[in-house]
Parts: C-alpha cells; structure tokens; sequence
C-alpha cells in the first residue's frame, strides 16, 4: 500500500466515524454533537478531495 492510499484511507475512516457520531449525537438528542459532527465531515472529506486534486494536477 502507498503512502497516499494509506493517507486517503486514514481520512475516510476519520469521516466514517463523524458520521457515525451524527448518529450517536442524534440519539443522545445533543443540538452541539450534531453539529460538530457535520463539521468534521466536511472537514475531512474537503481534505480528501483537495489532496486528491493536488496529486491530479502534480501527475498532468
């Protein structure tokens, strides 16, 4: 496994996991978990998808 599938599969485990605390925060009916939890997905996979163009662009 290379060093970027290795970093790509470290940030969709990292978003996998807010989404499950949604979940958790929805249960636990927390306004503040939810919310937090959609930032980190956001966070997460905006990373992923910027990385992912960065090394499109760097193999052109």
């Amino acid at each position: 496994m290379s060093r970027h599938n290795i970093y790509f599969l470290t940030l969709s485990i990292f978003t996998v996991l807010c989404l499950l605390l949604v979940g958790v925060a929805i249960a636990y009916r927390s306004v503040t978990g939810i919310l937090l939890a959609i930032v980190g997905v956001i966070i997460f996979m905006g990373i992923g998808f910027m990385k992912k163009k960065q090394l499109r662009e760097e193999n052109e």
